[in-house]
């Protein structure tokens, strides 16, 4: 039985010499040592195909795909990063480290125009998001029935806050409930 004329090859013989592997890559690539390997762009070439580039004061927008909260997400090298992130890190010629943030100057989070993003940590980006009034406990000054929520008039639970004022009201409902039924 012949073997593949290829060093460290034991393969039976197909044609001129050679196994079918090396064979078909001789027919297939001009060469029996050739691996055909899948070209992949580079990840700056493949973002870019992937931004709506405008002027230089308006947001450029993040045309794949995006997360709940709109949030554009690109993969690198295997691992999913958030475009904001990966358009900032372009732009300062470094990678962000785990504790630094892409902030968005536009509160926009589809935007990845690199002079609307600015390097923070996580307490800037809370204090931005809720002077901006992006949290919805920033927002609201006041429960659904009225009542402001001051300091003696909420209670916080599970990072939740709540209205004294309606509980307590909903709590004598409750209560006054369970006496008719027990009444009865």
């Amino acid at each position: 039985m012949k073997t593949c004329s290829m060093d460290d090859c034991e393969a039976k013989v197909a044609s001129k010499g050679l196994c079918r592997k090396h064979y078909t890559r001789l027919w297939r690539h001009g060469s029996a040592l050739a691996v055909k390997t899948k070209f992949v762009p580079p990840a700056e070439e493949r973002f870019w195909t992937k931004v709506e580039v405008g002027l230089t004061e308006q947001c450029w927008l993040w045309r794949g795909w995006r997360d709940a909260h709109g949030y554009g997400e690109f993969v690198v090298e295997g691992k999913r990063t958030r475009a904001s992130r990966f358009a900032l890190s372009m732009s300062l010629g470094r990678e962000l480290e785990r504790h630094e943030h892409a902030l968005h100057a536009c509160d926009n989070p589809g935007c990845v125009n690199p002079s609307h993003l600015s390097v923070g940590n996580h307490a800037e980006n809370m204090r931005q998001m809720s002077e901006r009034g992006r949290t919805s406990q920033g927002r609201r000054t006041h429960c659904p029935e009225g009542h402001e929520y001051n300091e003696a008039n909420t209670y916080v639970w599970k990072g939740w806050r709540y209205c004294r004022s309606c509980n307590n009201a909903l709590r004598r409902e409750q209560r006054s409930r369970c006496n008719r039924l027990a009444a009865n």
